[in-house]
This record gives C-alpha cells, sequence and structure tokens, in this order.
C-alpha cells in the first residue's frame, strides 16, 4: 500500500512537471495531501491494519525498484528522470537500482519525498518543510487565481478540512 501511495503522488506530474518539481524542490507530501487526499486516507487505514514492521523494507534501492517496475509497466519515463543517467552511459546493471553515474541530487530529492511520505502514513508526522511548501503552493494557487479567492479562505478551509480528518481518523482508532 506505501507503494501505491508512492506512484499516487509520483503519477500526479507527467514526466515534464517531474522535471520541473525536481528543480523546484516540490515536497510531493505536499502536493500529495492537497491534490490526493483519498490515496492519503487508504493508504494511513492500511498502515494501520498492516502495522509499522514493514517500514524496514522500504530502502533507497527498493524505492527505485519499484519506480522502476512501475514505470515500465505504465511506460512512463519517471525513474529516468529522477537517475537522470549521463547521456551515452553504459545500461544499467539489472537489479541495480542506484545505477553508476545515477544524479545524486535528484536521487536525494526522490529519498527525501520518500521519507516524508512513509513517515506521515506510518505516524501522521507532517514536517516543517512540507507545512511550510503547502503554504507556499496555496498562496501560489491564489496568485494564479489572479485574486479570485482570498488566501486567509484557501488556508481557513485547509485548516479546517485537516482538523475533521484528524477527528475522523482519531474516532476510528
Amino acid at each position: 500500500m506505501f507503494r501505491t501511495a508512492v506512484f499516487n503522488a509520483l503519477f500526479l506530474l507527467d514526466e515534464e512537471d517531474l522535471e520541473l518539481g525536481i528543480k523546484e524542490n516540490v515536497d510531493l507530501l505536499g502536493l500529495f495531501l492537497i491534490y490526493a487526499p483519498q490515496h492519503v486516507q487508504m493508504a494511513r487505514q492500511f498502515a494501520g491494519r498492516v502495522g509499522k514492521g514493514f517500514e524496514k523494507k522500504i530502502t533507497l534501492e527498493n524505492s527505485l525498484r519499484w519506480v522502476k517496475e512501475e514505470c515500465d509497466r505504465k511506460g512512463t519515463r519517471h525513474y529516468d528522470v529522477i537517475v537522470n543517467l549521463p547521456e551515452g552511459s553504459e545500461p544499467a546493471a539489472e537489479g541495480n537500482y542506484l545505477p553508476k553515474g545515477y544524479d545524486k541530487e535528484r536521487v536525494k530529492w526522490f529519498w527525501g519525498n520518500v521519507q516524508r511520505l512513509l513517515n506521515y502514513v506510518l505516524y501522521g508526522k507532517i514536517p516543517r518543510v512540507t507545512k511550510r511548501w503547502g503554504v507556499e503552493h496555496l498562496k501560489w494557487l491564489a496568485q494564479q487565481e489572479k485574486g479570485k479567492k482570498d488566501i486567509s479562505g484557501l488556508l481557513n478551509k485547509g485548516h479546517t478540512e485537516s482538523s475533521a480528518r484528524r477527528s475522523q481518523e482519531e474516532k476510528q482508532v
């Protein structure tokens, strides 16, 4: 289920948007919480039933392997965008998901996002960086709407929905 949560967040972006997201250091957890909250809820419910022991299986290499498998299945290049191998580099050895020459900064961005998603899904932790990114994104959305929406209204709506979700989760536990 965590694997599905990562893909739902990652595949919200097409390959071009992923490139921009990496360049702009987009927080996938923030993006996920804003645009796909129903998937977050499903992943959190599943994690609550399964328990937290499986988190040790989620490593950088496993996460990259899962993305590669999903990209192959869907016919996308997200994995290639993330690892960003230099032009003309040797084909990566089968089963090596940190291929020689990979872009360390892009992989670091991906892994940071995976860890934030994991901590939220398992423990409900939202780091400050995600909160800051979310506020900045909402400001950007308001600016794109050219004043049609008041940012304080968007923030209040977000807080209200978040509080309602949190109280509903507490009732389920």
